[in-house]
């Protein structure tokens, strides 16, 4: 998985961005795991395409550039406020880590045919009804 999603990165031509969303109501201490956890430690990215060149052969050809091309891991979050931020109640509870959430959307999604929708049919109702309105 960690070769497929490498090389994805490296080859796919597309910006190499990963983006990290902070949501919902945490604690400062919350947040900063968070903030924390999304760094990216650039040796062992490096480390890892070096020995993925060298040990399979997917990545034999891999160009490998500098450290300044590294993907760059962008935080998404709102400002502090009293919407998004709680007040710590139990640190031992709110400091301990839970594990995240990865969504990754598919290769082809969305396409020229469906866009968004599963089917082109869907696609059309929804350009119908917009039509209509």
């Amino acid at each position: 998985k960690v070769a497929g999603a490498l090389k994805c990165l490296h080859q796919s031509g597309v910006a190499s961005n990963i983006y990290v969303v902070l949501n919902g109501r945490m604690t400062p201490t919350q947040k900063d795991i968070v903030r924390k956890k999304a760094e990216l430690d650039t040796r062992l990215y490096f480390g890892l395409l070096h020995w993925f060149k060298e040990h399979h052969p997917a990545f034999r050809d891999l160009v490998i550039e500098d450290e300044s091309s590294a993907v760059k891991i962008e935080l998404v979050e709102d400002p502090d406020s009293d919407s998004n931020t709680d007040i710590s109640g139990d640190p031992t509870k709110e400091n301990k880590e839970e594990g995240a959430t990865f969504y990754f959307s598919g290769g082809g999604e969305p396409t020229t045919d469906t866009s968004v929708y599963k089917t082109s049919r869907e696609l059309n109702e929804f350009r119908r009804k917009r039509e209509r309105e």
